[in-house]
């Protein structure tokens, strides 16, 4: 075999693992470069509670989502788990589509009823300790863009108030 077939060789091989390589980076790469999308900043603005029973409590969880990007984002599902005192207080889907425009920002209101058997331990902690009950927010949310979906995961802890509008 003679230096150029090997020469060949290696530039071919290397050429390959680039391919395989920037494929798999693609979507980043054009974040960081500014050709694809940014992705949209995600964050629980309160939770609050909606109503109370012995039987039941529901909760509002409200989002915040920033949109960086110079066209509009569409939210098309999110799934999310709600943990508070090491317990599974929720877990579900919201499927409501929702637009964000563009270097804009866009509330959701998500509904969240508590698991019955947990919801009489949770009243007892807000009675005693208000505001001082805290809920850690885990999600995923898949966004449509004129460039293809994207999927932005975060995870925030915030105090339950008591009722809403206070």
């Amino acid at each position: 075999m003679t230096v150029t077939n090997l020469v060949s060789k290696f530039i071919l091989t290397l050429g390959m693992v680039f391919a395989i390589s920037s494929v798999s980076s693609c979507a980043y790469l054009k974040e960081a470069i500014g050709l694809g999308p940014m992705r949209p900043k995600v964050s629980v603005e309160e939770i609050q509670v909606m109503h109370v029973s012995l039987q039941a409590l529901s909760l509002a969880v409200v989002l915040n989502i920033k949109n960086p990007n110079n066209f509009d984002l569409k939210l098309k599902n999110l799934k999310y788990s709600m943990v508070t005192s090491k317990l599974t207080l929720a877990a579900g889907e919201y499927k409501e589509e929702i637009v964000v425009p563009k270097s804009g920002a866009s509330k959701v209101k998500l509904p969240v009823a508590v698991n019955p058997s947990l919801a009489f331990s949770i009243i007892k902690q807000l009675v005693a300790n208000g505001p001082e009950v805290l809920a850690t927010i885990a999600a995923e949310a898949d966004f449509a863009t004129p460039f293809g979906d994207t999927e932005v995961s975060f995870e925030e802890t915030k105090a339950l108030t008591k009722f809403a509008g206070m």
